[in-house]
């Protein structure tokens, strides 16, 4: 003979077939079809008592707020709205509960079905986990957090694994040690590597009294963001996988006193948390942005045999973030706001579309690169 479960066991039972079996889209008509239906719940009571005991449960969680559960959501009856927390909470007390007749039942899941979906793509887009480890992750998140009726529209997208060659222990704990400094408004010291032929880690430098600000993670590796006191009050980026020994100094007066990112003359710090960050700072440049004008000279014919200028590749690297002056018979005149360093280092990825214009110490900066590889490449190479 099966057990009988208690009153507190029951109510977790409810909680989870609710959660499992509806979302707002797909609420269970009535207690009715909850015992009825094609996906009965295994409940040890008659209707009445299941739909008191929702209602209790409904009620009592929508006067608290848990991290972990979501709401129960139910109308009155033949109501069209659903009954508000306000209702439940100053309206309805224990006693008014055996009047309402619940209908159109559904669990209020924590994360939404846009949410989720958030959640599972930046796992499959982790560069740290690989594909069999991201499928699992992904399988439980959807099995936690959504109902059966999400859709999961990752389901044929298979993950590429770029493995990573970085120590993770070194950087959590480098990591760690900038958070703590940074909170403690302390400066620090630490050295800067490089990978060797063997590819291993190589000292390259000391660095002395940084005042550190954030950790930025972008395309799969950490950045230190933070002020050298030594060499000039600006910012500065560094690779936190090739800081090794970091030590917090005690707070100097002199050069180790920290400098705050308000007291500085660049102001990127406060773009950190905005969209236009990665945007401004190619590839974690760290040199002031500045409005730069190019050419483009990419086109592309359409189905109907019009042929447009191909913004493709400016959409990839700026996002929205880049204007069209004017089109000619020639090329394209666009203008973006960026770090001048970056701009130059991807132009020359699409140097047969791209040409940079303006400012003219940034047309310097290509020109000089340009020749740079003109000397490199003005003989054939003869093989010994």
């Amino acid at each position: 003979m099966k057990a009988k479960i208690s009153p507190e066991s029951s109510s977790i039972l409810i909680l989870e077939w609710l959660r499992k079996n509806t979302d707002e889209e797909n609420p269970v008509k009535n207690v009715n079809q909850m015992i009825n239906g094609s996906k009965k719940i295994d409940f040890e009571g008659d209707k009445a008592t299941l739909s008191k005991r929702i209602k209790v449960m409904a009620k009592y969680l929508m006067e608290n707020e848990f991290d972990t559960f979501g709401k129960i959501r139910l109308k009155d009856g033949k109501s069209k709205d659903y009954i508000s927390e306000d209702d439940m909470i100053y309206e309805i007390d224990n006693d008014d509960l055996d009047r309402i007749s619940p209908k159109e039942i559904y669990y209020e899941h924590t994360f939404d079905k846009n949410e989720i979906d958030i959640i599972v793509e930046g796992v499959l887009l982790s560069k740290k986990i690989d594909y069999k480890h991201a499928k699992k992750l992904k399988e439980k998140i959807i099995k936690s957090l959504a109902s059966e009726h999400y859709k999961d529209r990752f389901d044929e997208i298979y993950k590429i694994y770029e493995k990573s060659t970085e120590n993770s222990k070194l950087i959590y704990e480098n990591i760690k040690i900038i958070q703590q400094a940074a909170k403690e408004r302390k400066t620090i010291d630490f050295s800067f590597n490089m990978y060797d032929k063997n590819k291993n880690i190589q000292f390259l430098k000391t660095k002395k009294y940084l005042s550190p600000y954030y950790v930025v993670l972008n395309n799969g590796k950490y950045y230190m963001i933070g002020c050298d006191n030594v060499e000039k009050k600006e910012g500065f980026i560094w690779r936190v996988d090739l800081m090794t020994d970091i030590k917090i100094n005690s707070g100097d007066k002199s050069r180790g006193k920290y400098i705050r990112k308000e007291d500085i003359k660049r102001n990127i710090f406060y773009e950190v948390d905005s969209d236009e960050f990665i945007i401004k700072h190619i590839d974690m440049s760290y040199d002031t942005p500045k409005t730069i004008t190019m050419k483009l000279f990419k086109k592309a014919k359409l189905k109907d045999g019009k042929e447009i200028y191909n913004y493709t590749i400016l959409y990839d690297k700026f996002g929205e973030n880049f204007e069209v002056l004017e089109e000619t018979d020639e090329y394209s005149k666009v203008r973006v706001t960026a770090s001048p360093f970056g701009v130059v280092n991807w132009s020359l990825g699409y140097s047969s579309d791209i040409e940079i214009i303006k400012p003219d110490d940034v047309r310097k900066m290509a020109k000089d690169r340009v020749n740079i590889l003109l000397e490199k490449y003005k003989n054939d190479i003869v093989e010994e």
